[in-house]
């Protein structure tokens, strides 16, 4: 199972750098980490219930 991590890693970090460069406006960028909190606090109660594995 940790073997394949540099894996994803290399897949991910593209992504980043494009995200990056996409999100220049300031009203843009509040909307994704708006958007990635909701996400983050979903996934915190699910993982807190038992019902997010992985």
């Amino acid at each position: 199972m940790m073997f394949s991590m540099p894996r994803f890693i290399l897949v991910l970090f593209p992504i980043y750098i494009i995200m990056a460069s996409v999100i220049k406006k300031d009203y843009i960028h509040n909307i994704v980490l708006n958007i990635s909190s909701g996400f983050l606090v979903c996934l915190n109660i699910m993982f807190a219930y038992s019902r997010f594995v992985a």
